[in-house]
């Protein structure tokens, strides 16, 4: 069974193209971070074709996190000096985004004025009972 799931980040902006047929495809690299040695990260190339490379290409950006899954897909060609070099690709076949942009702008946003700057609570303003907030 050639079956591969991974999770990991989007290392750059994920760029549509179209073959002369129309079909739609998006190669892209995905940094995972390795299960045992978490300061080991191996650098996985993919390419998504038609729905899913529309679909990634629309809510996808560079340092999203995905979860995909596919199958390894080997392949050969031949380098300008007229060596062979192998590669494998994962062919995608299902994604999760989960990451949105807005969380993602959200989380970079910086105010403009430091923490010293903040209001101070106001110590007459009743106590919230964490137990009562709906989330």
């Amino acid at each position: 069974m050639n079956q591969v799931s991974i999770v990991g980040r989007a290392t750059k902006e994920l760029e549509l193209r179209k073959t002369q047929t129309g079909k739609s495809v998006l190669s892209f690299t995905v940094a995972v971070k390795r299960t045992y040695n978490r300061d080991e990260t191996d650098f996985i190339n993919c390419v998504a074709w038609e729905k899913t490379a529309d679909i990634l290409a629309q809510y996808g950006f560079k340092g999203c996190l995905l979860s995909l899954s596919g199958r390894i897909q080997p392949s050969t060609y031949d380098d300008k000096d007229g060596k062979k070099v192998y590669k494998q690709d994962i062919v995608v076949e299902n994604v999760d985004i989960l990451d949105r942009k807005e969380e993602k702008q959200a989380s970079t946003y910086k105010p403009d004025y430091k923490v010293e700057d903040e209001p101070q609570s106001n110590p007459s303003s009743p106590a919230i009972d964490e137990d009562e907030l709906p989330f």
